[in-house]
C-alpha cells in the first residue's frame, strides 16, 4: 500500500504539473497557484490516507493470543 501512496501523489503532482502549464496563457498567477496548491493538498491527503490504511492492516495480521 505503501507503493500506492507514492504512486498517487507523483500522479496528483504530475497533473498539478500539466493543469498549471495548461492554464499559464487564460488564467492569472494567483488563480494557477492556488488551482496547483489544491491539487497537492489533495495529493499529501490522498497519500496520508492510503499510508495510514498501510498501518491498520498490520495489526490485523498479529496473531491471537490463546488460553
Amino acid at each position: 500500500m505503501e507503493l500506492a501512496a507514492i504512486i498517487f501523489v507523483f500522479v496528483v503532482l504530475f497533473i498539478a504539473y500539466v493543469v498549471f502549464r495548461v492554464l499559464k496563457k487564460t488564467v492569472k498567477m494567483a488563480i494557477r497557484a492556488l488551482i496547483v496548491l489544491v491539487l497537492i493538498t489533495l495529493a499529501l491527503v490522498g497519500g496520508a490516507a492510503l499510508w495510514s490504511v498501510n498501518g491498520s492492516e498490520r495489526s490485523l495480521d498479529l496473531p491471537t493470543e490463546t488460553l
